[in-house]
């Protein structure tokens, strides 16, 4: 879309739908994996996320850093992808719990990029349908 934040949150809400939907699957791709795997294995789904990251700075929403910079923004939103799933799917937190905090994390970490509180508060709302009320009240 012409939004690369809104983009990024829908892309987080399919990653956490897609991972509880098919837990078996999801075990099997990300947690329980042989040692001797293949170490490019969700190589270019991560470079998806490095392009999403990218496109935000290139869009004026996240600041301009050093492109090393944009492979740890994308680090870190996988990292909290993976936790939501992990901790949904382990029954630590409830899944609407851990919805919740999926929107609520990638807030944050979009304004501590440098976007417009107001902006990502948009965003979230867009790429998260439905979880305007979750996240209301953050600045937008």
């Amino acid at each position: 879309s012409e939004d690369p934040v809104a983009d990024l949150v829908a892309a987080d809400a399919t990653y956490f739908a897609n991972g509880l939907g098919n837990p078996h699957l999801y075990r099997a791709m990300f947690i329980d994996r042989p040692l001797d795997g293949d170490d490019e294995a969700g190589a270019e789904i991560f470079q998806r996320l490095v392009d999403g990251v990218r496109r935000g700075i290139e869009a004026g929403r996240f600041a301009r850093v050093e492109p090393t910079m944009s492979l740890g923004w994308a680090a870190q939103l996988w990292t909290m992808r993976h936790g939501m799933v992990t901790l949904a799917l382990t029954g630590v937190l409830p899944a609407e719990q851990t919805r919740f905090l999926l929107a609520d994390m990638a807030f944050r970490l979009f304004v501590g990029y440098g976007d417009d509180p107001a902006a990502a508060q948009r965003s979230v709302d867009r790429g998260m349908p439905g979880y305007q009320r979750l996240t209301a009240g953050r600045g937008g």
